[in-house]
């Protein structure tokens, strides 16, 4: 057969490859069977892998939700075991009967192990707390026994002090001790290590003892020193063994008892360091087995306790000094207070025996013995000046004769009397002030008429009854006929109207307007008074008499012409206001006018109108209370007041009378302007710069005699004419 050339297919299966690579035996059965079987085994294997995944899932998740529950119980009760358990048992019963059975060993086991686990670190807590807490109840408790017992024995009087310490204190200091041995052996390592041990906390408590007795006995020193400083300051026996000191005895650095107390404490506590039985104050509680270091500790101690007791004593001893000071200056300044008025002055023997009350120093006493002597002599001739008595030539007055001879019953003569028995009387020049006589006799008639001072005096005016003035209540009507009969305006007075008008005063409160009013009433009464129609009112400037005259004749003038147009309050508010823009504006402008004026008026007549308006004036003082009306200034009797500018004009020289009244025309004369614009911004209508241009030389000199007793009154004041 021949052969032939074709094409052969073959095919190839992964089980024949096996076959022949000795894998798998050839197959050889059903192959459906085959495949089944091979299918059955991977879906076994699937089924495990899922069941572990979902074992572990669920044990993930019951971990965390037992460690969530397990450790908020375990938060809640962090120092309280027996708490912790009663909320978890149940918890984990509970929990472990909800868990599959296939899971509820692992569980039990699982939750089991987490909360034993949780409870140890609580009861560790727990258990470390009681010992904190046991070392500080017993160092608090000893702390509070231990302060308790130093105070008390540095209290205590250092002779009980043994007994104090052996009866009392020594007993419980052994059950302390005790119980601090307790407890230190019962501590854990750890906390022991941070306290003392048991013989250390004996020594120091041992100190702190010997502390205490050294703080008594230096503490007893200085007490008893400062009770013998304290009677000596208040010289008076205080501790009831019937003595006192009278006088301090000590060195000379040495200024009181404590002082000496304290000098020999810093001795006793230099030598305590070599030996702590120091002197035989030391008692058998003193312990005697301290180590150099433990002495310098207690040295610094006892002396850091003596220099604060010092401290406080010091304090106190200067309470007292300065209450007795207080005391001291209260009383003498009460005493110089009555000396220095006439009607509360003592007599020669009250007031010695009231400086001898409170053993009154020489240099008070000097002070207020001359006050006294000075107010006294006052007081006398002052009876004899408001009764004018003319023939007294003596008076008794507070147990003492005064020898007064015959001297000039008026101002100028008994104030030169005063004057002279003070001299005699040995009161320096110096000390001897004739304003300061003339106001305390002013005092003195003020006390005799109404029975009070110038401070409780009631001063008012009622306008509408000024034309019955004896009717009015209150004080200002007897100080009015005290200045007519006298010739004297009280300075209570004078001092009510210028505070009153110059305080800033709201005229919107209906009370400052009444009070304008009050004074202006009160300055226009005064001027019935001759010395004050003659001279003005002194005391008051010449402005303020100007403005208050003006303001009350135009109110006056309101009241009893008025038929209820413009209301009282804006009367009064619009009359200051008017003349309040009028000086601001006016002033300047007013015054070179004014001089331009003077410029017309003939200067001789001038002069003449002045000189003869200062002589009207004289006589007007001059005739006060005599019923006489002198002529001349050359016959002119001398005054029963004192008008400083009018002394010298009661002389017989008249060169010198002439000197002296050209010498005050000049004085007028240069003052004239600045008067005559207060003259001008006063009036009712004030002039203005247009008026006074066309005023005429005869209304200029008109002008210059309504303001002349004010200008009078101004140069008084300030004393012009003495020599």
């Amino acid at each position: 057969m021949a052969l032939t050339r074709g094409k052969k297919e073959t095919s190839v299966t992964p089980s024949s490859i096996a076959s022949r690579m000795g894998v798998v035996p050839t197959y050889g059965g059903d192959w459906l069977a085959t495949a089944a079987e091979s299918i059955g085994k991977n879906l076994d294997v699937q089924t495990k892998r899922i069941a572990t995944m979902e074992e572990e899932k669920w044990k993930a998740q019951f971990s965390i939700d037992t460690y969530k529950a397990i450790n908020d119980f375990a938060m809640q009760n962090r120092m309280n075991p027996n708490g912790f358990t009663k909320s978890v048992d149940p918890y984990v019963s509970e929990l472990v009967n909800q868990v599959p059975n296939k899971y509820k060993g692992w569980a039990k086991q699982y939750a089991g192990m987490m909360a034993a686990r949780e409870g140890q670190q609580i009861i560790n807590r727990h258990y470390n707390a009681q010992q904190a807490e046991l070392i500080k109840l017993n160092e608090d408790g000893n702390q509070i026994w231990l302060d308790n017992n130093l105070r008390n024995l540095e209290q205590t009087p250092y002779a009980e002090w043994d007994n104090q310490m052996f009866n009392s204190v020594l007993a419980e200091f052994s059950e302390k001790a005790v119980s601090y041995e307790n407890m230190y052996n019962s501590l854990d390592p750890q906390f022991r290590s941070g306290l003392d041990s048991p013989e250390i906390w004996k020594r120091k408590h041992q100190i702190a003892f010997e502390g205490a007795r050294l703080n008594s006995k230096n503490r007893a020193l200085l007490e008893a020193a400062q009770i013998l400083d304290k009677e000596y300051l208040l010289q008076a026996d205080l501790n009831g063994d019937g003595f006192f000191q009278k006088e301090f005895i000590g060195k000379k650095e040495e200024k009181t008892n404590v002082e000496i107390a304290l000098n020999q404490i810093k001795k006793n506590m230099k030598e305590y360091i070599n030996n702590p039985d120091v002197d035989n104050l030391d008692g058998f509680s003193t312990l005697t087995n301290t180590t150099n270091e433990e002495r310098v500790g207690l040295q610094e101690n006892a002396m850091s306790y003596v220099d604060n007791m010092h401290n406080q004593m010091t304090t106190e001893q200067n309470n007292i000094k300065n209450g007795i000071a207080a005391t001291y200056n209260k009383n003498i300044n009460a005493m110089e207070a009555s000396a220095n008025k006439p009607y509360t002055a003592y007599t020669n023997e009250e007031l010695t025996r009231s400086l001898n009350a409170i053993d009154a120093t020489t240099e008070d006493r000097e002070r207020i013995i001359t006050a006294n002597t000075k107010s006294n002599i006052i007081g006398a001739l002052s009876k004899i000046l408001f009764t004018s008595d003319t023939d007294t030539t003596q008076i008794m007055y507070k147990n003492k004769d005064y020898n007064l001879g015959q001297y000039n019953k008026s101002w100028v003569g008994t104030i030169g009397r005063i004057r002279e028995l003070m001299l005699a009387e040995g009161i320096p020049e110096s000390e001897i002030n004739e304003a300061d006589i003339k106001n305390q006799i002013i005092e003195q008639h003020i006390y005799d008429m109404t029975g009070k001072t110038s401070d409780g005096l009631s001063l008012e005016y009622d306008f509408a009854m000024m034309n019955n003035e004896e009717a009015m209540e209150g004080d200002f009507y007897k100080l009015k006929q005290y200045a007519l009969n006298m010739g004297v305006v009280p300075p209570v007075l004078t001092k009510y109207i210028t505070e009153n008008l110059n305080n800033p005063l709201n005229l919107e409160i209906e009370g400052n307007r009444d009070t304008l009013v009050e004074i202006a009433a009160m300055l226009n009464s005064l001027q019935e008074i001759p010395s004050v129609n003659g001279m003005g009112i002194e005391g008051v400037s010449s402005d303020d008499q100007m403005l208050l005259s003006e303001f009350y004749k135009d109110y006056k003038s309101y009241r009893e012409n008025t038929s209820g147009g413009i209301v009282e309050s804006d009367f009064i508010k619009n009359w200051f206001q008017l003349h309040n823009n009028f000086k601001n504006e006016e002033a300047d402008k007013l015054v070179e006018v004014f001089n331009k004026k003077l410029e017309l008026v003939d200067k001789n007549v001038l002069e003449n109108d002045l000189s003869t308006a200062l002589e009207m004036a004289s006589i007007a003082v001059f005739g006060v209370d005599t019923g006489i009306g002198p002529t001349s200034l050359l016959t002119a009797q001398k005054p029963l007041i004192d008008i400083p500018i009018l002394r010298n004009v009661t002389i017989a020289d008249r060169e010198k009378e002439g000197l002296l009244m050209d010498t005050l025309v000049d004085e007028l004369m240069d003052r004239l302007p600045q008067y005559m614009i207060s003259y001008y911004s006063t009036r009712g209508k004030p002039v203005t710069e247009r008026d006074l241009k066309v005023r005429t030389a005869k209304e200029i000199r008109n002008d210059i005699n309504e303001i002349i007793k004010f200008a009078l009154s101004d140069i008084n004041a300030e004393g012009y004419g003495y020599e």
